[in-house]
Formats: structure tokens, sequence, C-alpha cells
């Protein structure tokens, strides 16, 4: 459970870089 939740945090917390690195870059 715990490890899933983190995955999951992770995953969410890298989508919301990329986006930001896309909307500085860009």
């Amino acid at each position: 459970m715990v490890v899933a939740v983190a995955v999951v945090a992770v995953r969410t917390l890298s989508a919301a870089v990329a986006v930001a690195v896309v909307l500085v870059v860009g």
C-alpha cells in the first residue's frame, strides 16, 4: 500500500516537473 502510494506520488511529481520544464523552455 505504502509503496504504491509512493510510486504514484513520484510519478505525479515527475509529471509536474516535466510540465514545468516544458513551460520554462517553451
